[in-house]
C-alpha cells in the first residue's frame, strides 16, 4: 500500500513513538522510510540547546541546529534498529523552515505515500502560539495520507 514512508523526528519522546511505528509500516510495506528533521527558522530553543547539551555538542550557536539536526537523524536511526525486528531500507534528511511546509513538500520531492508525526513534539508554548504540526498537516491541501501517532 505504502511505498514510501516519511517520519518526522525532533528528539521528543512522541516523535520516537510515532517513527517506531513508522518503520514498523514500512517493515510491513516493504516501503523506504525518510527520517526528516526540520530546523526551524528561529533561534535555537532552550529545549535543544538543552538537548545539545546533553549530547555534548560543542558547536557554535550559528551552527547548533546543524549539530542537534544529525544528532536527532543519528538517534532515530539507531531507534528504528533497536524497535523494529527487521528495519526497513532508512534514508535520512534535514530540512529548514515551517515543519509542516517543510514535510508536504519533502513528501512532495520524494513522491512519498505518508507521512507520520507524534501528536506532541518539543514545545508545547510554541504549539499554542503557532498552531500544531499536525493540526497545519490535517488542513493541508495534500494528496499524501497522514498519520498522527499518539
Amino acid at each position: 500500500m505504502y511505498s514510501r514512508i516519511i517520519a518526522a523526528v525532533d528528539g521528543s519522546d512522541h516523535s520516537l513513538h510515532a517513527l517506531s511505528q513508522a518503520g514498523l509500516l514500512a517493515h510491513l510495506n516493504d516501503a523506504v522510510l525518510t527520517i526528516v528533521h526540520v530546523a526551524p527558522n528561529h533561534p535555537v530553543p532552550d529545549e535543544l540547546k538543552g538537548y545539545a547539551r546533553a549530547e555534548h555538542l560543542k558547536d557554535r550557536p550559528d551552527d547548533l541546529w546543524s549539530a542537534v539536526s544529525q544528532a536527532i537523524l543519528a538517534r532515530a536511526r539507531e531507534h528504528v534498529a533497536a524497535t523494529v525486528a527487521k528495519p526497513p531500507e532508512m534514508e535520512t534528511e534535514r530540512r529548514d523552515g515551517d515543519i509542516a511546509d517543510a514535510l508536504l513538500e519533502a513528501a512532495h520531492d520524494s513522491d512519498a505515500d505518508l507521512i507520520v508525526v507524534g501528536n506532541r513534539g518539543l514545545s508545547r508554548v510554541t504549539a499554542l502560539v503557532l498552531g500544531s504540526v499536525s493540526q497545519k498537516l490535517s488542513a493541508a491541501e495534500s494528496e499524501t495520507d497522514i498519520l498522527i501517532v499518539k
